[in-house]
């Protein structure tokens, strides 16, 4: 599973647990109207004593499941990965490229200090990756590469200058 997979689940479990928290405070928003509005005394401390249990349930529930996902989906997220091949690329303009090679994915570390984590996507030749948008495209054939932002190379001229061992 890729970092942007990883981070989505964790985005959506932090979602989620929003939503559970907002959800308890609507109910008691809820409860409190018609506790005003009711003016038998009974009906009152049953909905006050209902509200709390309920409250008190969708906290607990929210935190257990906030400890659990967020530490499981935390282990994956930062687990250490060892790549299958490394490379520099030095490019025109006195530009560089690090490259860590994946199954199916690339980490790039450009010179002007980006980081990108981009899956392999469909090529004819050589290996591409790029972004959903293909807006940012890695190319790679051999010891060449090439970046192109927005249909317009910025990295270009990229020869792999060796393994990157770190």
């Amino acid at each position: 599973m890729g970092n942007t997979n990883r981070i989505t689940i964790l985005i959506l479990s932090c979602l989620l647990l929003f939503i559970i928290n907002n959800f308890g405070s609507i109910i008691a928003i809820y409860t409190l109207m018609i506790y005003i509005k009711d003016n038998n005394k009974l009906i009152k401390k049953n909905m006050k004593k209902t509200t709390i249990a309920l409250l008190v349930f969708i906290y607990g529930f929210a935190f257990f499941a906030g400890f659990v996902l967020g530490q499981s989906y935390q282990e994956k997220l930062f687990e250490e990965r060892k790549p299958f091949s490394s490379a520099i690329y030095r490019c025109d303009d006195n530009k560089f490229i690090i490259a860590d090679y994946f199954d199916q994915e690339v980490t790039l570390r450009l010179s002007d200090n980006r980081l990108m984590i981009l899956p392999q996507t469909i090529s004819a030749s050589g290996i591409r990756f790029t972004d959903k948008n293909e807006v940012f495209v890695f190319w790679n054939k051999g010891d060449t590469a090439f970046i192109e932002e927005l249909n317009e190379q910025t990295f270009s001229n990229c020869i792999a200058n060796g393994s990157a061992n770190y």
